[in-house]
């Protein structure tokens, strides 16, 4: 793991004797879990105390890093869940309790689905312009 993580390095440019002279380059799905991210952010505040603690505690799990890019997909599906968790109120599994110890486990095929629906119901025309827009400029 660790000599691929280097090969990659090497591909981007970087001299291994040189700890990263300039920040790594972003890729898409560090960008969706950032927005996933404001999104959080901008709409948990409203909800009692305790289910924000516990969204604090998912989105400290779902921040650690994450070596590749299943477990980003994996994080990134995590994420699309608990926005449509805390925009519907309803903290079903896998936030129906704190994240587990020790690594984030794959979630299952169900709720992979409801993932993939979650991202499709938070992204619409107006929105999709809007960033459209944002990025040209």
């Amino acid at each position: 793991a660790l000599l691929a993580e280097e090969y990659r390095m090497k591909q981007r440019g970087y001299d291994e004797h040189v700890p990263y002279p300039n920040p790594p380059p972003s890729d898409s799905l560090n960008d969706e879990f950032s927005q996933h991210l404001v999104t959080i952010e901008t709409t948990y505040v409203h909800l009692p105390k305790a289910y924000r603690i516990r969204i604090e505690n998912w989105v400290r799990k779902l921040s650690a890093p994450m070596p590749t890019l299943s477990w980003r997909r994996n994080r990134n599906n995590y994420a699309a869940l608990l926005c449509q968790a805390i925009r519907n109120k309803d903290f079903r599994e896998p936030f129906h309790r704190s994240p587990p110890d020790g690594p984030l486990q794959m979630l299952g095929a169900h709720l992979k689905v409801k993932a993939g629906e979650a991202g499709l119901v938070a992204t619409n025309r107006f929105w999709t312009g809007i960033h459209k827009k944002v990025q040209k400029l």
